[in-house]
């Protein structure tokens, strides 16, 4: 971010295009706050208090939370680490997109900006979700799945490649 100051206070934020990861795009949240899986419940409940009634702000959150524990330690098992092993520029090369499960831009309003970009380039982009996010509406196909019905449709996906022989799909 580029903060412009003038006698000692903040008077502009601005976003750095030349970022290597936002490529000028900027959260429009004015603030946040985030959380911390080390902490207890009841100190992450005061956090999200504070957050909500004195700041004035739902923008809370905690990357590490739980529900991605068994994520990244199955990520990590696979393909040695618990991330991503693509670059966000991936985004910009990508002719379809897969987005599972995810509100990218409810959750990754940056990464979710980038995938909207590609898709208005003409990218194909499907969405694996029982909800309609905000990226439905640019999606060639949003699969809207049972609850349960993941895990079979991913395997059913793998089964293709292997059986069809999509070696390109890795390229």
């Amino acid at each position: 971010m580029n903060v412009g100051t003038r006698d000692g206070r903040i008077v502009s934020i601005h976003p750095a295009l030349d970022a290597p990861v936002s490529k000028g795009h900027l959260c429009v949240n004015s603030i946040g706050v985030l959380g911390s899986a080390r902490a207890t419940n009841e100190e992450n409940y005061l956090a999200q208090k504070f957050a909500r009634v004195v700041l004035g702000t739902n923008n809370i959150d905690c990357c590490a939370r739980v529900c991605h524990g068994p994520t990244a330690a199955a990520m990590k098992m696979m393909l040695g680490t618990g991330a991503a092993t693509n670059s966000l520029d991936d985004i910009e090369r990508a002719h379809s997109i897969l987005l599972c499960g995810a509100n990218a831009t409810e959750n990754h309003p940056i990464v979710g900006a980038r995938i909207k970009e590609q898709a208005l380039r003409g990218a194909k982009l499907m969405v694996v979700d029982p909800r309609m996010i905000e990226l439905s509406k640019y999606a060639e196909v949003h699969l809207t799945l049972r609850a349960g019905t993941n895990v079979p449709l991913l395997n059913a996906l793998a089964n293709v490649i292997v059986e069809e022989h999509w070696d390109w799909f890795w390229l």
